[in-house]
């Protein structure tokens, strides 16, 4: 290996086809209707049927892909790394297509629900004062808020989960024994599947080959520190060898994970830096995050851009390298110490 990842495989499969990427796993691209256009899915042949891993939005297209993808498949077992949409969103309808069990960790399918129950909702006082606080206008923050009638049909109401996995289960599927990982940052309770014999590990959203994950902050937990949280967990994942494949819920599966955790604290580090050196005079939220992510400001992913710089600014400041201070009005500006 040389000191870049390696992506054995040069293109993904076409859209509603599978491509074989180890023994008795195989590889499906569903698209999304993000900017970020696709999530990987993958379906492992256990003998006497197969297990799903993550599933996509609840979209008409995606049903249709589905039907495409499965034929004649007896599906065993539908398991999801988390509970963000683009992972979680189809649980429901594929369980009820496939009168399969449904797997994933307690706390993604606490906060499943609790999504489900917010997109159904109009949004709260806690989470406008949250926007404004960090920069918007009292008009912009309830615009901003909510979930809007382009997100809202793809958040469904979860299906209960019939297994409860925790970190360090070890889970059988695909004539394979997983050890799972679970951790933060991105998602609560993210799970992970390492098979440590075949040197095979799918790793959802927690370590992408070219994006990072997202990290921000939520309005239930403004004090909250995700990014700490987040660069703890690559630990998690120290140990898997250069020729390792990574299987990602988005992107190319890689090997060579050791320099993509160490490119991921570069990445990070150089944010904190950009904010420490930006932060000549008091500033929000909503001004500082237009030096991390100038692309993304003024654009639909505005409020995602202003979260993520939260968690960088929170993690500077408990770090105690930064002061944040709530003026009489409400707002909240962050000032080097």
């Amino acid at each position: 290996m040389t000191d870049a990842i390696h992506h054995p495989f040069a293109e993904a499969p076409d859209i509603g086809k599978t491509i074989k990427v180890s023994e008795g796993v195989y590889w499906a691209r569903l698209p999304l209707p993000f900017v970020l256009n696709h999530v990987n899915v993958w379906l492992l042949d256990d003998g006497d049927g197969w297990t799903i891993l993550d599933c996509g939005v609840d979209t008409l297209e995606l049903r249709t892909l589905w039907k495409e993808i499965l034929q004649d498949r007896r599906i065993n077992r539908i398991i999801a790394s988390h509970g963000h949409p683009d992972h979680m969103g189809l649980a429901r309808w594929l369980v009820d297509e496939t009168d399969a069990s449904f797997v994933t960790t307690q706390i993604e399918s606490d906060q499943a629900v609790v999504t489900y129950q917010r997109s159904q909702s109009a949004p709260s006082t806690q989470q406008m004062q949250f926007l404004i606080a960090h920069g918007y206008s009292a008009e912009e923050a309830t615009q901003r808020s909510g979930f809007g009638k382009t997100m809202r049909p793809l958040v469904p109401n979860p299906p209960n989960p019939d297994q409860i996995i925790a970190h360090d289960h070890v889970i059988g599927f695909g004539h394979r024994q997983w050890r799972v990982v679970t951790a933060g940052g991105h998602s609560p309770e993210h799970a992970s599947f390492i098979d440590s014999e075949h040197e095979v590990t799918i790793v959802g959203d927690q370590i992408l080959p070219r994006i990072t994950p997202f990290v921000g902050v939520d309005y239930r937990d403004p004090d909250g520190n995700p990014l700490k949280t987040y660069l703890d967990s690559l630990a998690l994942f120290a140990n898997l060898s250069a020729d390792h494949l990574i299987l990602p819920g988005h992107g190319l599966p890689f090997q060579n994970l050791p320099v993509r955790l160490a490119e991921l604290k570069i990445h990070h580090d150089q944010r904190l830096d950009q904010l420490m050196d930006g932060l000549h005079a008091p500033q929000q939220a909503r001004e500082l995050a237009h030096l991390l992510f100038p692309r993304a400001m003024g654009t639909g992913h505005e409020r995602l851009a202003v979260s993520e710089c939260l968690a960088h600014l929170n993690y500077l400041m408990h770090q105690n390298l930064i002061h944040r201070h709530e003026e009489q009005d409400g707002r909240i500006l962050f000032s080097q110490r």
